[in-house]
């Protein structure tokens, strides 16, 4: 995202409100059997921060780059 973050989601933080699948304009988000989200194409991610901003449980966070975590 912006070059200097990436998109980090939090699956324990899931509430299953399914915002960030129905906001996507790109479809990276799926939901699973269980009703929680899942980040099923973050590679067509625009990092339009919809889904960021649209997460109720805040399990969605665009944080800091870091190369030694690859």
């Amino acid at each position: 995202l912006n070059g200097g973050r990436t998109l980090t989601y939090y699956p324990e933080k899931c509430v299953g409100c399914r915002n960030c699948a129905e906001i996507c304009p790109q479809g990276c988000w799926a939901i699973d059997s269980e009703n929680h989200a899942v980040l099923a194409r973050k590679e067509k991610c625009t990092a339009c921060r919809a889904c960021i901003v649209q997460c109720e449980g805040q399990a969605i966070k665009a944080e800091k780059y870091r190369s030694d975590l690859t």
